[in-house]
């Protein structure tokens, strides 16, 4: 997920509960789920494409064993909605 800014960060949940491993852009509530996430010190097109490649290339490269442990924790994690918007609440307050 190459987003420049994910206030809710919804994305992340999803992809973990479908079973795919979050590669993305440590910003607003990204970050929730395992996977491999990059911060960016620029906003500049290049940068941030490099930064993604690169956060690719890392994920690929985690052995199986460490991958199905991440999906395996992703698919375990529970979200209720009241959780939810209490910590939305929390940050955005």
């Amino acid at each position: 997920v190459p987003s420049r800014f994910e206030p809710c960060g919804l994305v992340d949940i999803e992809f973990g509960f479908s079973g795919a491993l979050m590669v993305g852009h440590a910003t607003g509530g990204l970050g929730k789920m395992p996977g491999v996430y990059y911060a960016v010190e620029s906003c500049a097109d290049t940068h941030l494409a490099a930064k993604l490649s690169r956060a690719v290339e890392e994920a690929l490269a985690l052995p199986d064993a460490e991958r199905n442990t991440m999906v395996g924790i992703a698919l375990a994690t529970a979200f209720s909605p009241p959780e939810m918007m209490d910590k939305y609440c929390a940050v955005w307050a």
